[in-house]
């Protein structure tokens, strides 16, 4: 069993292959903090209403704001993790997704803070730049590309993950712009790719070129709320029934009490 004081970084050649297996030691050294559990009762549960499951299938971890750089490893502080700079750990006070992979190896994180700006703060590690590559869930592709079910895309975490705890296949695009390398990805699914933007400026945009570029995907967006997470809170859950029923039955053109389908 190893410590992960004893982690060494590869120094002569530091491989992008190299970086992603360090990237996974560090979800394994905050989640082995005396904190996680409880950090992600209070960010997921408490506050966000989700159950505890989502933050264990999402690997999620939390970055105590109040732990101090003398207590991170020698090895966590390399730059090319994209979680320290200089005297600053990007995502001190986050909770913190990773984003993996097809394989599920690690590729860099994305954390959250609803009360901070940027509410979403990608890392920048070598070899990932998250919204110039992949998606959120991109281990998810082999599973979501040999099944039958509708694949749902949004732009947030906290969507995906909502839609996930409801039983639902769900992937986001971490944000209202598709690069042509994400494109051909969501074209494989076909008719069964359903597209929710933001109901935003951004998301006006964002709906214009899903419709040029992948014109058979439905695209819908919430009548309530900016997006599916906001539609489910909105008003102490009134919208959330209905919001669930439309996405089961949103191939259904009639289906328009809590989304709006864009034909």
């Amino acid at each position: 069993m190893y410590g992960f004081d004893d982690f060494e970084l590869y120094i002569d050649e530091y491989s992008i292959e190299d970086v992603r297996k360090d990237l996974g030691n560090v979800v394994k050294f905050f989640q082995s903090q005396e904190y996680h559990e409880h950090a992600m009762k209070l960010f997921l549960v408490d506050y966000r209403e989700f159950p505890m499951q989502v933050a264990i299938d999402s690997d999620a971890f939390c970055v105590d704001e109040d732990m101090p750089l003398s207590d991170f490893p020698e090895w966590i502080k390399a730059e090319s993790l994209g979680l320290v700079r200089g005297n600053w750990c990007t995502q001190w006070g986050r909770c913190v997704f990773p984003v993996k992979d097809v394989t599920g190896a690690v590729m860099g994180f994305v954390g959250w803070d609803p009360l901070d700006t940027p509410k979403y703060l990608d890392s920048r590690n070598y070899g990932y730049k998250a919204k110039a590559t992949t998606l959120y869930g991109m281990e998810k592709l082999p599973e979501y590309y040999r099944s039958k079910q509708p694949v749902f895309v949004v732009e947030g975490l906290m969507c995906c993950l909502y839609l996930r705890s409801k039983g639902y296949q769900a992937l986001a695009s971490l944000g209202s712009w598709l690069t042509p390398y994400v494109i051909q990805i969501l074209r494989r699914f076909g008719t069964r790719l359903i597209m929710i933007p933001d109901n935003d400026e951004t998301g006006d945009k964002y709906v214009k070129q899903i419709k040029r570029e992948i014109p058979f995907a439905i695209v819908a967006q919430v009548l309530h709320g900016n997006d599916i997470d906001g539609c489910r809170r909105e008003e102490e859950h009134k919208y959330e029934n209905m919001l669930l029923n439309d996405l089961t039955s949103i191939c259904n053109p009639f289906s328009k009490l809590s989304i709006m389908i864009r034909r």
